[in-house]
């Protein structure tokens, strides 16, 4: 059976319909994508600004024991 010129173009429309769906769809789906991306990028980031500076500040909110007496005196 063969088609008619009418049909065979409407074929070709339907297809180029779905093709075009297909690539907005797909264009969506790479931004939002991006856009996840980039907040995990950014909370990875924070979160090694927060391992800096811990680090940065290790002997100053980690100070050093001294032994079991106080600078208070002797012990009597």
């Amino acid at each position: 059976m063969q088609r008619t010129f009418g049909g065979r173009l409407w074929s070709l429309v339907q297809f180029a319909s779905v093709i075009y769906a297909g690539q907005k769809a797909f264009g969506t789906l790479q931004r939002i994508l991006q856009k996840k991306r980039e907040e995990i990028e950014s909370k990875r980031a924070d979160s090694d600004k927060v391992d800096i500076a811990s680090e940065d500040s290790f002997p100053a909110s980690d100070p050093p024991a001294w032994g079991g007496s106080h600078a208070v005196g002797p012990v009597h």
